[in-house]
């Protein structure tokens, strides 16, 4: 009986290498299909084998197995996916096909071996390769996914007993920080924080008079003091002109910069002794989402502004090219109400109440310039803006 395995890599000699695949040549039509079905037939046993559907019989360590392939001698290359019935508990081997028993071998450091103990678990699917170098060249089947036991592995928790180990004390070199006076200092512990920068001085200066800050045109270095003894010193560019050093008392800054009140703006050239503060004309504003143009419909609009706002303005905005315009241009309505055409707003403290004429607006073409060109209000949005 044949089986995939006595298929050959050699194309010429597949003509009879399998029994009921018949590609010889100047074949009988009618044997065709039968052939190429037999190969279906084949490549299905194959799968069967490799795909963990075999379940293994016998012992715990003598294991059978019949595969769908009916090889009827082993070869190098067999390979077999099956599922354990139970637990091995030492050295185990396999009758496959009744072609007799092999080893199964697994593989370690010190080459392959026989299995200990736990290898295979019940209901695990374990892959197996069949090679005749294996157990001393007597052949096996080597396990190639054996049940590991990774418990040696995981760090363990808790007090720990080390029996017949040795521990060698680590030795660690005591860091030394040289310079600054007398001998180097030696740290125990050494603690690293953020550094801080800081301007150090020998005592807090007290300028009472401009007379207290001293330029050094020969070193380009400002020094603050209380006039007998300058206490901070500051590096200035060589380039720096007498008239470009200036000193500002407190009382001085407050009177340059007097603080403004809510609303105002400071105008930062207003003059060349002090800085002014003007009112802002309008501190919030308000656009509203795009609107649906109706003739003769009407919108309230909120505006959230708190107060009636002081200037508003309602704006078409293009939504589908037409008469010249692209998308997103934009052009200011006016109240315009003959023929009925335009739009009028009217604004309190909460909203801004919005009516369409009842007949359909005109604006000039952006190309030509042409006038009464009614557009379609689906084209169009209506967007109102508010100031306060």
């Amino acid at each position: 009986m044949s089986s995939i395995w006595d298929w050959s890599k050699v194309a010429a000699s597949n003509a009879t290498a399998d029994s009921a695949v018949n590609w010889q040549e100047g074949q009988l039509p009618s044997t065709v299909n039968g052939s190429a079905r037999q190969m279906m037939a084949r490549q299905a046993e194959f799968l069967g084998d490799i795909g963990g559907a075999l379940t293994a019989g016998g012992s715990a360590n003598v294991l059978t197995v019949s595969a769908n392939s009916a090889f009827t001698a082993y070869a190098d290359g067999l390979i077999l996916a099956l599922r354990g019935a139970t637990d091995n508990t030492s050295a185990a081997s396999i009758n496959v096909n009744g072609i007799g028993a092999k080893s199964i071998r697994k593989v370690t450091v010190s080459g392959d071996s026989a299995l200990s103990g736990a290898e295979i678990q019940a209901d695990g699917i374990y892959l197996l390769m069949y090679s005749s170098a294996l157990n001393a060249s007597a052949g096996g089947w080597q396990l190639l996914n054996p049940t590991m036991d990774f418990s040696s592995f995981v760090t363990r928790t808790g007090a720990e007993t080390l029996t017949n180990k040795t521990l060698t004390s680590p030795a660690i070199s005591t860091p030394t920080i040289t310079g600054g006076s007398g001998s180097g200092m030696t740290l125990t512990t050494a603690t690293l924080t953020t550094p801080t920068l800081t301007l150090k001085q020998s005592a807090t200066p007290t300028p009472t008079a401009e007379g207290d800050i001293q330029w050094d045109t020969d070193d380009n270095v400002l020094t603050i003091g209380d006039g007998a003894a300058p206490k901070l010193f500051l590096p200035i560019p060589a380039s720096t002109a007498a008239g470009d050093i200036e000193y500002f008392t407190g009382a001085k800054v407050k009177a340059r910069l007097a603080r403004g009140t809510a609303s105002q703006a400071l105008l930062m050239n207003a003059g060349a002794t002090a800085p002014a503060w003007t009112t802002l004309p309008f501190t919030a504003s308000f656009e509203s989402a795009q609107q649906t143009i109706t003739n003769a419909g009407a919108l309230t609009l909120a505006h959230g502004l708190g107060v009636q706002p002081k200037l508003y303005i309602a704006l078409l905005q293009c939504a589908t090219a037409e008469l010249g315009y692209s998308i997103g241009d934009e052009i200011p309505l006016s109240s315009e109400n003959s023929s009925n055409k335009g739009v009028s707003m009217v604004a309190d403290a909460t909203s801004i109440n919005v009516r369409f004429g009842s007949t359909t607006m005109s604006i000039l073409n952006k190309t030509t310039g042409g006038g009464n060109g009614a557009f379609t209000n689906a084209n169009w949005r209506l967007v109102v803006r508010a100031w306060a």
